[in-house]
């Protein structure tokens, strides 16, 4: 029975840079449970995101991300801004990770068995190309299209952040927030690139990421000739 809702039909969608987004469509009772679950749960796992994560209990969150940004750059134009992204970040993140922070969030202790269901064995997707059938088997990663995945996402990436936020400065002005797994860093040119680095090593360690640097972007409105180094 377990395996007959775990089965998902896979969707290849384009993305606009390029490339392919696999999207799954589940079983309709388990996506019922897990969208009744997501929106028992959202309060807890929104509060246990905080306050990096701008993705969970807010449809303006990726404005208010802009904003903040803004306005911490506003307020000192020396700081640089850091824009990262993980490689495959849903399909790949450790499935483990996720358990082990839901394991130790009190709050929402009754999602765990039903998340390990489905996180705790590799899932299976069908998909048809015209005549062809072909089953397909993922180990690592949430399912894109599952109501739940977003807030476990957010929950496997807290680790990371959180490791981060002990060496962030902020009495420099420094900060890290993010949607999803796009991360922002604010920090003088002196230090990015040392948090960076940083921030890379404690994607490896706690999800098994590591960073798109085609997709690494950096700001700095006085554009010093740090900046201009460590863009090279």
């Amino acid at each position: 029975m377990r395996a007959a809702l775990g089965l998902g039909r896979m969707d290849a969608l384009r993305k606009p840079t390029g490339g392919t987004r696999g999207l799954v469509i589940g079983d309709f009772l388990r996506r019922l449970i897990a969208r009744t679950l997501a929106q028992q749960f959202a309060p807890s796992l929104e509060e246990a995101c905080r306050p990096h994560q701008y993705a969970l209990g807010n449809r303006a969150g990726l404005d208010a991300l802009v904003d903040h940004v803004q306005a911490r750059c506003a307020l000192d134009p020396t700081l640089t801004v850091v824009s990262l992204d993980a490689s495959a970040a849903f399909d790949g993140i450790s499935r483990q990770a996720i358990l082990h922070e839901l394991r130790h969030l009190p709050e929402a202790a009754a999602l765990l068995p039903f998340a390990r269901l489905w996180l705790g064995r590799p899932s299976s997707f069908v998909w048809q190309q015209g005549s062809t059938t072909r089953r397909i088997t993922q180990a690592e990663g949430v399912e894109q299209g599952d109501p739940l995945s977003t807030a476990l996402f957010c929950l496997g990436l807290r680790p990371a952040l959180r490791d981060l936020q002990r060496e962030i400065r902020e009495d420099l002005g420094e900060r890290i927030v993010a949607y999803l797994d796009d991360v922002t860093i604010l920090a003088s040119p002196q230090r990015a690139l040392h948090l960076v680095q940083r921030f890379e090593s404690l994607l490896a360690r706690h999800m098994q990421l590591r960073l798109n640097l085609a997709k690494t972007a950096l700001w700095n409105e006085a554009s010093p000739p740090l900046v201009s180094r460590l863009a090279a």
